[in-house]
């Protein structure tokens, strides 16, 4: 039988762990006797800007072409024909990138 918890008490719930998370966080972080120095962060703001940027270009990127490779192995696995008969690399290929075995 599911477990049909009130959403508003799953809600709840999950409030107070998270607020009990955050308060255990805090207190440990509270006391540390450290003086936090967050200008060599500011001094290297554009660096980290930029690989930034750069990791958002990587994803643009590697998202279109990741879904054209798989549909073009979805289109070769379903494919009635394979070039040279099935023990072409292109065939043994498709099969091989698909299947688990």
């Amino acid at each position: 039988m599911a477990n049909r918890q009130n959403p508003i008490l799953r809600g709840l719930s999950f409030l107070a762990a998270l607020a009990l998370l955050g308060g255990i966080f805090f207190g440990a972080l509270a006391m540390l006797k450290y003086t936090w120095t967050w200008q060599p962060v500011f001094n290297y703001r554009q660096v980290f800007w930029e690989g930034w940027l750069a990791t958002l270009a990587i994803s643009g990127l590697a998202l279109p072409l990741s879904c054209t490779l798989g549909l073009l192995f979805a289109l070769a696995r379903r494919s009635p024909q394979s070039p040279g008969g099935s023990q072409a690399a292109g065939g043994l290929f498709s099969r091989a990138a698909t299947e688990r075995s």
